[in-house]
């Protein structure tokens, strides 16, 4: 009493009794008068010492403080259970946190994989395309090279020397074995075939690493409960609610491979479609060359003009001898500009198509780790929609309880203002 009366600032009035008995006596008798009279003749009743605190009661308390005191004793029930709503709710959400973060790490290592495969696979596979393409264009500068300045001229008497060189050159760049394309009853030429087995083997990459992305997904999960209870932990039917969350599945991606080898080869027959075969690039090539080589001859024996001119005494020696040396030099120039012209217009015509192609597999690709990220997405979206769906309830009912205990709040304070007027 000694610190009760600190506290309340006046000494408290304490009245020991037994509520059991007190409980015991109010079943025992019922509320008839001759009852009455004998619950307060009761050894019982009077032990309990309850007539005293109803008494003390009923001269202490006015008839205001009465209907204040039943007015707030449902409200204080009231706010007792939003109190404890609240806090289960405080509590689940908590537990779900776990979950929400777990889809997090789940949608970030989804982003690095692709990322990943986008370096590591389809980057690699692009530039592999690339240097082919760039390999086949280079022939033309290979063959020059094979050449020597005799041989080039000897093109205007025949295609000997030509034809050795050319196949030189494809021989330098491109070294593919056609054993495989032949088995298929395929004819294409060396840079199809190339192309293709790039195809091949960037399809089984793509596949291999989304089934172990899809593998490692689910690892990285364990086994999911097929029903979590009210905490979100596994429960059971007898112990609380319980909602189903559902199969967690692991993506098998069986026709990936085959689709993605099937759009890849399609797109690049497409693309060597366009193009001229070996012999008809070779027959191209060799009438550039040849050109070049005639031209740069003519010009090159014009030059004997103006010297028969000087013996002849048609024509003054410094004009002739500047008119034959302007002729060999033009003569001499012409061989290896028209050489870079033929082979700059051969590489700008087959790195068109290569650029296209280029095109058409980065849309390829795009469309491909998109179906791989909507799989895995869809192999663990029970689980997904599960915490998504728990997460918006309780949000939701914590909401509604924030506005109930705000709403008891107020008529508390209302109910007190309104008694002490």
């Amino acid at each position: 009493t000694e610190h009760a009366g600190d506290l309340l600032g006046a000494r408290p009035v304490v009245i020991p009794l037994s509520a059991r008995d007190a409980l015991s006596v109010k079943l025992l008798y019922n509320k008839d008068a001759k009852n009455d009279s004998q619950q307060q003749s009761s050894s019982l009743w009077k032990r309990s010492n309850f007539a005293t605190l109803e008494d003390y009661l009923s001269s202490t308390l006015t008839a205001t403080t009465k209907i204040k005191t039943k007015l707030l004793n449902p409200l204080g029930v009231a706010e007792g259970i939003l109190l404890d709503c609240q806090q289960e709710i405080e509590r689940r959400l908590e537990e779900l946190e776990v979950d929400v973060m777990t889809l997090r790490l789940l949608t970030s290592q989804t982003e690095a994989w692709e990322k990943e495969l986008q370096t590591e696979v389809m980057d690699e596979f692009r530039l592999d395309v690339r240097k082919s393409w760039e390999q086949k264009a280079d022939v033309v500068d290979r063959v020059i090279d094979e050449l020597s300045i005799i041989d080039q001229f000897k093109l205007l008497v025949g295609r000997k020397f030509f034809d050795l060189a050319w196949e030189r050159s494809n021989r330098r760049g491109i070294n593919l074995s056609s054993s495989t394309f032949e088995t298929q009853g395929i004819n294409q030429n060396s840079l199809e075939k190339e192309l293709l087995s790039f195809v091949i083997s960037c399809a089984e990459r793509i596949s291999t690493r989304a089934k172990s992305q899809g593998d490692a997904t689910i690892e990285y999960l364990g086994k999911r409960p097929a029903i979590i209870g009210s905490g979100g932990k596994v429960s059971d039917s007898r112990h609380g609610v319980n909602r189903m969350v559902g199969t967690i599945s692991i993506p098998k991606f069986h026709r990936l491979e085959d689709e993605l080898r099937q759009a890849m080869t399609a797109a690049v027959q497409r693309a060597a479609r366009h193009l001229r075969n070996d012999s008809d690039n070779s027959d191209h090539v060799y009438k550039s060359l040849r050109q070049n080589a005639l031209v740069s001859a003519l010009l090159c024996g014009s030059a004997f003009g103006p010297v028969s001119a000087y013996l002849l005494e048609a024509l003054d020696f410094v004009p002739s001898l500047v008119a034959g040396t302007s002729l060999v030099a033009l003569g001499t120039l012409a061989l290896p500009l028209g050489n870079r012209n033929a082979s700059k217009s051969y590489k700008t015509e087959l790195m068109s198509h290569a650029t296209k192609l280029d095109e058409t597999l980065d849309t390829l690709f795009k469309d491909a780790i998109r179906r791989v990220a909507m799989q895995l997405s869809d192999g663990i979206s029970p689980y997904s929609r599960y915490v998504r769906t728990e997460g918006d309830l309780l949000n939701d009912l914590r909401g509604k309880m924030e506005r109930n205990a705000a709403s008891a709040h107020s008529l508390r304070n209302r109910i007190n203002k309104s008694f002490e007027l």
